[in-house]
C-alpha cells in the first residue's frame, strides 16, 4: 500500500514540476497549474480622481487617499485596473463595473464617477490612456507627452468621449512623476476638447487624474 502512495506522489509532483530534462511535461498548456505558474507582467494599478466640482470627471467620494481625492484601485469593490505590459501597448485600463471582476459582496459595488458632457451624472465608467508606459518607449521621469485617451459611460446618451485628434478632439498629457505614478490631464481650454462618439458633437471637458502603480 505504502508503494501505491509513493507512486501516486511521484507522479503528482511530475504533473505539477514537469518530468525530466528533455522530456515533456505532464500539465496541458491550458490545465489551471499551468496558468498559475505563469506571472503576469502587467502593472495592477489605482485611479485617483479628484472630486472637484470644477472638473469634468470627478470622484464618487469614496475611499479617499491622503490628498482627498477618490481612489479606485484595482481588486478593491469589482475594480480592474491594470497597465498592459505583456501585448507590449503600455495601456492604462481602469473598469468600475467590468462583470469579470465584480463584487457584489461590496455595498459600493459598481463604483462610479461623475462624467461631464452629455452624461452629466454619476455613473460606471471605464477610462482608457493609449501607451501611458510602452515598454521601450516609456515616458521618462518629469517629462510629458500626448496621450490618447478615452471616457466610457455605462449608460446615458454619450457611448464614448475620445480625446484623439483623429475624431476631432485633443489629445490629453501624460506626465510622470516618478517610476510609478503618472498624472495624466487635458490641455487648457480652447485646447480640451472630446468628442462623443455616438453624435459627433465636441465637449470641453477639463479633466485631471493619477494613475499609480501599485
Amino acid at each position: 500500500m505504502r508503494r501505491g502512495m509513493d507512486a501516486v506522489a511521484v507522479l503528482t509532483i511530475a504533473a505539477i514540476y514537469g518530468c525530466a530534462a528533455g522530456e515533456r511535461s505532464l500539465i496541458a498548456p491550458d490545465h489551471p497549474l499551468a496558468a498559475k505558474a505563469q506571472v503576469s507582467p502587467d502593472i495592477l494599478t489605482s485611479f485617483s480622481i479628484p472630486n472637484s466640482a470644477s472638473l469634468s470627471l470627478g470622484g464618487d467620494g469614496k475611499y479617499l487617499d491622503a490628498s482627498g481625492q477618490s481612489t479606485y484601485a484595482d481588486g478593491v469593490c469589482g475594480i480592474h485596473s491594470k497597465i498592459f505590459i505583456g501585448n507590449g501597448g503600455g495601456d492604462a485600463i481602469m473598469y468600475t463595473d467590468d462583470p469579470k471582476f465584480g463584487d457584489p459582496r461590496c455595498r459600493d459595488y459598481p463604483r462610479s464617477v461623475f462624467v461631464a458632457g452629455e452624461t452629466n451624472a454619476l455613473v460606471p465608467v471605464q477610462l482608457y490612456v493609449q501607451a501611458l508606459d510602452r515598454p521601450g518607449a516609456e515616458i521618462a521621469v518629469g517629462d510629458s507627452l500626448e496621450r490618447y485617451a478615452s471616457i466610457t459611460p455605462a449608460r446615458g446618451p454619450c457611448d464614448r468621449y475620445q480625446f484623439k485628434v483623429t475624431a476631432g478632439g485633443d489629445p490629453l498629457v501624460a506626465r510622470r512623476v516618478d517610476a510609478n505614478t503618472w498624472l495624466v490631464h487635458s490641455k487648457p481650454a480652447p485646447n480640451n476638447r472630446a468628442v462623443c462618439m455616438a453624435d459627433g458633437r465636441v465637449y470641453a471637458l477639463d479633466v485631471a487624474f493619477t494613475v499609480h502603480g501599485q
